[in-house]
């Protein structure tokens, strides 16, 4: 909820990040985490056999970063995946965007990489499978942040949405 108010702060005033200080440029060495932010149309989704449960997720890749396609096109690339885990009773179903052909300095062994860049949006359809619903239903998003100089090692954020059956 603090980061909702937040990015509604931002939205209304776009010079209050301004007043907060000024970062370095991403390196190699930085939190693949803090190249991704993501945020959720909704705390709770209810998901039953009758009626899909649906989000839509927003996601922000910061500046001088790109994560890798849902198909990157490069072998060794990590995908951008949005999954629900702990909870067979219920999948995700996603059309993902293509992605934009990555136009940076860094040279990339074996063919055009796609990526997304900028703030992208994706609508989620939750649906129950024919298993039992049991374990506690967690939305994941699994991506593999880059910059110009270095891919940062794949990494995966839970999203704090309940997901009711």
């Amino acid at each position: 909820n603090s980061v909702r108010a937040l990015a509604r702060v931002l939205a209304a005033d776009p010079g209050f990040s301004d007043e907060l200080g000024t970062r370095e440029a991403p390196n190699a060495d930085a939190s693949p985490e803090g190249a991704l932010r993501v945020f959720a149309s909704a705390e709770r989704v209810r998901v039953t056999k009758e009626q899909a449960g649906a989000i839509t997720l927003r996601f922000e890749v910061e500046e001088g970063y790109h994560v890798t396609a849902h198909k990157p096109g490069v072998a060794g690339l990590a995908p951008f995946t949005v999954e629900v885990r702990g909870n067979p009773g219920v999948r995700a179903e996603i059309a993902y965007p293509q992605g934009q052909v990555y136009q940076g300095s860094a040279a990339i062994d074996g063919g055009p990489m796609k990526v997304y860049e900028g703030a992208f949006e994706l609508p989620v359809r939750l649906v129950r499978t024919d298993e039992a619903w049991s374990g506690r239903a967690l939305m994941v998003v699994r991506f593999q942040a880059c910059t110009d100089e270095a891919c940062l090692a794949p990494a995966a954020l839970e999203l704090d949405v309940a997901i009711d059956p």
